[in-house]
C-alpha cells in the first residue's frame, strides 16, 4: 500500500480526526518530510484539508479550494464570451457552449461552484 493510501486509511479509521503531521508520521512510521509532502500535495489536490498550522484531516466535502490563477483564467474566458464590444452583458447558447469546451476540469469545477 502506498504511503498516501495509508494516510487516507488512517483518517477513515479514526473518524477523520485532525492530527499534526509529525504525530501522524510517527503513528504510520513514515518519515516526517514524506508526510509533509503527502499532506501538502494532497491539500493542493483537494484530498486533505489544513485546519491549522501543521494540522490536517481528510477532505470529506471535496470542495474546490479557491485558486487565484484558475479564477483569473476563468474570468478572462467568461469576459471574452459574456461581454460584447459595447461593454454590455451578452450571451447566446452557442457562445456559452463554445466557452465550456475550452475550459479545463479545474475551471469547470470552479464555474460549477460559482453557479450553485
Amino acid at each position: 500500500m502506498k504511503q498516501k493510501e495509508q494516510v487516507k486509511e488512517w483518517f477513515l479509521n479514526n473518524d477523520n480526526c485532525a492530527i499534526h503531521y509529525k504525530d501522524l508520521a510517527h503513528e504510520l512510521n513514515i518519515l516526517v518530510p514524506n508526510m509533509r509532502r503527502i499532506l501538502g500535495q494532497g491539500t493542493i489536490k483537494n484530498e486533505f484539508v489544513r485546519v491549522a498550522s501543521g494540522i490536517y484531516k481528510l477532505n470529506t466535502d471535496n470542495q474546490l479550494k479557491p485558486n487565484k490563477n484558475t479564477n483569473i483564467r476563468l474570468l478572462s474566458k467568461l469576459n471574452e464570451v459574456l461581454i460584447n464590444d459595447n461593454g454590455k452583458l451578452s450571451i447566446n447558447k452557442n457562445d456559452f457552449n463554445k466557452l465550456i469546451k475550452t475550459l479545463n476540469n479545474k475551471e469547470l469545477k470552479t464555474l460549477e461552484q460559482l453557479i450553485k
